[in-house]
């Protein structure tokens, strides 16, 4: 459905109410996230177990009607406002946006040191039982299964380097 952007709040509760009032759509359970009911309410699934579109059903809808006045009234330009004009392209030079993105990197990667220290110490652990556990796996090169297990090899550290990273920010995220 389309509702109004600019100078206009979106109730959440009326996109809400419009799907409760579509019959046959499974009704939110208690303490049951709002947006992820309202993702499951619209999906491609609902819409198949409904036979009707949900975009069909939204162009039909009063809301959509009452909306459409607004809508054609906040997307036309008021007369009396220029149109905006940049000078450049961007806003500022490759090397200012450069270095604004090492800043914004570096204030969000550094925000939790504590997260990072872990993430650090658990990196090297692994690393060291991975080198220690295929030491001499590397010189070893005469047949195709010798290169065969020396990617394995990579493929199941990189894989459990990651697996620890997310479970990791997971429980900091929890904490």
């Amino acid at each position: 459905c389309a509702y109004p952007t600019r100078r206009a709040k979106v109730d959440p509760t009326s996109i809400s109410s419009l799907l409760k009032g579509v019959p046959g759509i499974l009704k939110n359970k208690d303490k049951y996230n709002l947006a992820t009911w309202m993702l499951e309410a619209s999906s491609i699934a609902a819409e198949v177990r409904l036979g009707r579109g949900s975009t069909e059903y939204c162009r039909s809808s009063p809301l959509y009607q009452r909306n459409k006045t607004p809508m054609k009234e906040l997307s036309t330009p008021v007369p009396t406002e220029k149109d905006l004009y940049f000078a450049t392209q961007y806003s500022q030079s490759t090397w200012g946006q450069f270095k604004l993105c090492l800043w914004k990197q570096r204030w969000i990667y550094w925000r939790t040191p504590e997260y990072n220290l872990v993430r650090f110490f658990f990196t090297l652990a692994i690393a060291l039982l991975f080198g220690s556990i295929f030491w001499s796996a590397g010189t070893k090169r005469e047949l195709s299964t010798d290169l065969t297990i020396i990617f394995g090899a990579m493929y199941v550290s990189v894989s459990v380097s990651c697996l620890l990273a997310l479970t990791i920010a997971q429980l900091s995220n929890q904490l």
